[in-house]
């Protein structure tokens, strides 16, 4: 029985520090939007929109996951995590978001937002 309640003494303060910024050994994830340029001169008032609609995604799944945003650079996101299992977590529930997000049909209709392949709207390096 000591060595349960030890257990959960070990995964409460595990998670009671992920709500501060990560220190020590950190994964850090770096993200991009393939093909950004050519989307904003193809259309840029889709791309403003989508935009939008893709940081909301990437700070959702980032609170979600317990990452920390570490800046912004134009459509580029550095997020730091405790440890590479939220990292991971994180890049796996935010290309689903991307996926069955409500892209615009303006983004949509764009070759390097267009649905093929298995991708559709924003793609995303992580």
């Amino acid at each position: 029985m000591e060595q349960l309640e030890g257990y959960r003494r070990l995964i409460a303060s595990h998670t009671d520090n992920k709500f501060s910024p990560p220190t020590g050994d950190v994964a850090i994830i770096f993200t991009d939007i393939q093909g950004s340029t050519a989307l904003w001169e193809a259309d840029a008032s889709a791309m403003q929109a989508a935009l939008a609609l893709h940081d909301d995604i990437m700070r959702k799944c980032c609170a979600a996951s317990h990452g920390y945003e570490i800046r912004t650079e134009g459509d580029a996101f550095h997020v730091a995590f405790h440890d590479s299992l939220d990292a991971i977590s994180f890049a796996l529930k935010t290309q689903a978001e991307l996926h069955n997000a409500p892209w615009s049909n303006d983004i949509l209709s764009l070759p390097d937002a267009a649905e093929k392949d298995g991708f559709r709207g924003l793609r995303v390096r992580m």
